[in-house]
Order: structure tokens, then sequence, then C-alpha cells
């Protein structure tokens, strides 16, 4: 996984099409799109300043095409959607991930209290 996969890979805030991604991989040979205003929306890199990649593009270059296993701010490019809307899903995503251990936690609270009640009911003598 690359940063030419993720869809949090912008310019400015716009979506790096498919056909910028392909210019970038071949590391502007044949023209690409403008290097200041590329960056991470993630944050984890920004080109706005070339100083930071050693002062020239290649480091840019570099940076797009270095591998990140595990990435934290990766999610895999979907064409035609923005950044914003790859984090609109992001946290789509994640809202339904809590949704779903709220609804097992919740699930696995109540078999124990009800084992704990029957128990304690037992216990007590007042279930024959």
């Amino acid at each position: 996984m690359t940063c030419l996969n993720c869809g949090f890979l912008a310019l400015a805030d716009r979506e790096v099409s498919t056909a910028n991604r392909i210019l970038l991989a071949a590391r502007g040979k044949a023209g690409s799109p403008p290097l200041d205003e590329l960056c991470c929306t993630k944050k984890l890199w920004v080109s706005y300043d070339l100083r930071y990649f050693s002062g020239s593009s290649e480091g840019l270059f570099d940076e797009v095409r270095k591998r990140r296993r595990p990435c934290v701010g990766f999610m895999r490019y979907i064409p035609g959607r923005s950044p914003c809307e790859h984090r609109e899903l992001e946290d789509h995503k994640r809202a339904r991930r809590e949704k779903i251990v709220i609804g097992l936690l919740s699930g696995a609270g109540g078999i124990v209290a009800t084992l704990l009640t029957k128990w304690l009911l037992n216990y007590l003598g007042l279930i024959p």
C-alpha cells in the first residue's frame, strides 16, 4: 500500500485523479499535477514546503511511492470521491463499528445480568 492507492492523497482539498496518480507513479516524466498542492489530508506529510523533501520534487515522488504497511491514515482510493468524501466514508464505517460493538456488549451484559439474577434467586431459595 502506498499513498498512490490512498483516498486521502489530495491536491489541496481536491481529488487526485487516476491519471494524475499514474503521472506521479511515473515520477512526473510525462508531466505531473501541481506538486506544491499535493498533500496527505490526514496530515501525515505535506508538500507545501518542498524543502521538507530536500529541495527537490524527487523526494516528493519517493514519498508518495513509499511502502506504508500499515499506515494509520490509509483508506483505499475510490475514483470519483474527494478526500472529504473519503473522510465521511471513514466516519460512517467507524460509527457502524461502534454500534456493532455496543450492541454486542449490551447483549452480553443482558445475558450476564440474567444469569446472575437467576443464580441469586436460586441461592436465596426463592426459586424452587
